[in-house]
């Protein structure tokens, strides 16, 4: 199945031919570079980012951090598993965007779900 983002469908005319394509939901700027500092964290340490470390590498506060981490989770990129230190992780859809973005992240990542 093929993948197209949402900024790409331009027309109806368009339609006929993403027939049997799963359309990704956009991101900001910034809600791609959290999604590719989550990927990056996770090869370099073989586990996730806490909300604080995130908000230090952005240089900004947890709660900035914590609406980042929402708003990948409304566009399915991200769960949080409740009750769980280091509770962020990745879904199979953030690996899509993060390949048509340019971000390889292994196959080998284990979702925790």
């Amino acid at each position: 199945m093929g993948v197209v983002m949402a900024d790409q469908v331009e027309s109806s005319d368009m339609a006929g031919e993403l027939a049997g394509m799963r359309v990704l939901p956009t991101l900001t700027k910034r809600q791609a570079e959290v999604l590719t500092f989550l990927g990056r964290y996770f090869q370099a340490h073989r586990d996730y980012p806490t909300q604080r470390e995130i908000a230090d590498h952005f240089g900004v506060s947890q709660n900035a951090a914590a609406l980042h981490l929402v708003a990948l989770g409304k566009k399915n990129y991200v769960v949080r598993l409740p009750g769980e230190r280091r509770n962020i992780r990745l879904t199979a859809l953030a690996l899509e965007k993060l390949r048509m973005i340019g971000e390889e992240v292994g196959a080998q990542m284990v979702f925790g779900f």
